[in-house]
């Protein structure tokens, strides 16, 4: 088996990848969880960094950006990205554009993104993972980890060949897994509940419904995760974006989908231009509407989140294929 990087960023993969009887499902999905700890990990201590140069490096939700750029007193820097409202659609990783759509505001989707016709898909998966900043949402990061997975175990020859920028599969990022070559090619598969959680599957947490009426803006109206522990490890644990990297349980993964409830909302007019600020009051007036129950005054707890959210379980999404990898070795 070919040597793996030792934390990210380090760019030591082989081209030519793994030996075709190396590629097994647990060493894919053992991979695939690693990867992706290391990233949610090198957020963690990208946000802890008092240093400016904490800001110039890696994926960020846009929201924690744009706390911090304030936090940081970065003023000229945050009202620049606010009049091009990247904070809305999205600040694509080096190598990446964005994804032309005239349904949206300012004519490009909501923080989707495809390579570059000339650029190189290995390059610039690594720059994605640790180069100049970008945006991305918490679905987009847990494919960061399932390219560099399938990157790692192709190689880098056979990956540049399959998600160019010149063919018809581009490396792609998007809020949802299932619109991006990840899925086409077959290199994951749907899951369910019925076959049991396993280590590597892609699931979803839920927050309570309402979440949105209290802050339209938010990024913790669910968050996407994966599951890093097998089956005999009880309770299981999941990590995810933006959350601890050690990893959490369901229970306390509903205590944080709480608290981030709970939390003040962030100003629109800390991340929107003034133009897309009157559009968003419009969508929370709307979801308050159809929440007729929603009291912005109310905290949640848990006793109302269990009410509403009747047999809570994380929804299952994903996993990467393993069997569609192996043909690529």
């Amino acid at each position: 088996m070919a040597s793996t990087s030792a934390r990210l960023g380090t760019s030591v993969r082989s081209s030519e990848g793994w030996r075709r009887e190396d590629v097994t499902d647990s060493s894919v999905q053992d991979l695939f969880v690693m990867r992706f700890t290391e990233i949610v990990r090198s957020y963690e201590d990208r946000k802890s960094l008092s240093s400016l140069g904490s800001l110039e490096k890696g994926p960020w939700y846009a929201n924690d950006y744009a706390l911090a750029l304030l936090t940081k007193r970065q003023h000229a820097r945050h009202q620049y990205m606010i009049g091009k409202d990247f904070f809305f659609h999205g600040y694509p990783p080096e190598g990446f554009q964005q994804v032309s759509n005239p349904s949206y505001p300012r004519g490009v989707e909501f923080r989707a993104y495809k390579l570059k016709p000339e650029s190189i898909p290995d390059e610039s998966l690594d720059k994605a993972l640790s180069g100049r900043f970008s945006f991305v949402d918490c679905g987009s990061a847990v494919q960061l980890a399932m390219y560099d997975t399938i990157c790692e175990i192709v190689g880098t020859e056979k990956f540049n060949v399959i998600f160019s920028g010149t063919g018809s599969t581009p490396m792609k990022l998007h809020p949802v897994t299932f619109a991006t070559p990840l899925s086409s090619l077959g290199f994951v598969s749907r899951t369910d509940l019925k076959s049991g959680i396993q280590k590597g599957d892609h699931l979803y947490f839920e927050n309570i419904p309402i979440y949105v009426s209290k802050d339209p803006n938010g990024e913790w109206r669910g968050i996407h995760s994966v599951v890093m522990t097998s089956s005999e490890v009880k309770p299981r644990k999941y990590v995810a974006f933006g959350a601890n990297a050690a990893g959490f349980t369901q229970g306390e993964m509903v205590q944080r989908l709480i608290e981030e409830y709970n939390r003040d909302p962030i100003a629109p007019s800390s991340i929107l231009s003034s133009s897309l600020v009157g559009e968003f009051e419009r969508r929370a007036e709307m979801a308050k509407r159809m929440n007729p129950d929603y009291d912005p005054s109310r905290l949640l707890t848990e006793d109302i989140f269990t009410a509403v959210m009747k047999g809570y379980a994380p929804k299952p999404q994903c996993r990467l294929n393993s069997d569609a990898i192996r043909r690529h070795v």
